[in-house]
């Protein structure tokens, strides 16, 4: 009959996420407020295992799926939170006239801030120094909570949170506000408590 062959139809139209793609929209479905506090708090976590890759797949099955991701906004309140603890070795490199800390914060907030490339700041300077992650997620936390108080993001784009990928993100003045909340955070608690 024509009922079932509708039912049918409806099924195989419908976007299907197996597995952690399901987890993750299930989370943001529920609460978007939740998953935009926890996506920050565990990507400093899963970036330096390498464990970030896995979700990059999954942001492009939701914008082929949906249309759009709702992953990379929280994300980008991690990015953001992890360049200014970058900034805050780089004004502390600066004022201690220590040109080695200097050179590699110089380098690694460049490409942070510009191609949205965390590594270099993980593997240069967060990771070796113990005081880095108390002072980076506090950073985390309030960009997340600004994106999940502001109801979310979305994006129809694949990119590299970095400032130039700023117009990719449906709610701009939300996720400036949760970025540099982000950045400067992280930035000002290194620049006053040392790493």
């Amino acid at each position: 009959n024509d009922h079932g062959e509708d039912e049918r139809r409806e099924l195989v139209d419908r976007p299907q996420h197996p597995g952690l793609a399901g987890v993750l929209r299930t989370i943001n479905e529920f609460s978007p407020f939740i998953f935009a506090v926890v996506i920050p708090l565990a990507y400093p976590f899963m970036v330096p295992l390498g464990l970030h890759w896995p979700i990059n797949a999954i942001m492009l099955l939701n914008i082929q799926t949906l249309g759009y991701d709702f992953i990379q906004g929280p994300m980008g309140a991690w990015n953001f939170a992890c360049f200014g603890a970058t900034a805050g070795v780089l004004v502390l490199a600066m004022r201690e006239k220590d040109v080695a800390m200097r050179q590699t914060a110089t380098g690694a907030l460049a490409a942070g801030l510009l191609g949205g490339i965390s590594e270099p700041s993980l593997y240069g300077i967060h990771l070796r120094f113990k005081k880095i992650y108390s002072r980076l997620l506090p950073g985390c936390l309030v960009g997340g909570l600004i994106i999940g108080f502001g109801g979310g993001l979305k994006t129809s784009a694949f990119v590299f949170t970095s400032l130039l990928t700023i117009p990719a993100f449906s709610n701009i003045p939300l996720y400036v506000a949760a970025i540099m909340a982000a950045f400067f955070t992280s930035m000002l608690l290194v620049i006053f408590l040392d790493y």
